[in-house]
């Protein structure tokens, strides 16, 4: 949560109600007050682009599911199908 509030905050994000919105959307609301040492970074990263909702054309990324284990590589992966705008 604390991480999650300082990168909406980055972009001027201060609706706890839209943070917590983002947490359920990736399933980390029971994680809350997890430490995101504990959390995998990949899905921290996912989590903090979608709390600002800005939806890029293209997104980049270097190895988002190396050393996760495969349940969590499968969300990862399910969660980026699901961010991708439809035609």
């Amino acid at each position: 949560m604390e991480n999650l509030s300082f990168y909406a905050g980055v972009y001027g994000i201060n609706d706890k109600g839209r943070i917590l919105e983002t947490l359920a959307h990736v399933g980390l609301t029971d994680q809350i007050h997890e430490l995101a040492s504990g959390l995998s970074t990949a899905g921290g990263s996912v989590c903090a682009g979608d709390c600002h909702r800005a939806q890029p054309r293209l997104l980049f990324l270097d190895e988002p599911t190396s050393g996760v284990d495969p349940n969590a590589r499968r969300i990862f992966w399910d969660l980026l199908y699901d961010l991708q705008p439809r035609a």
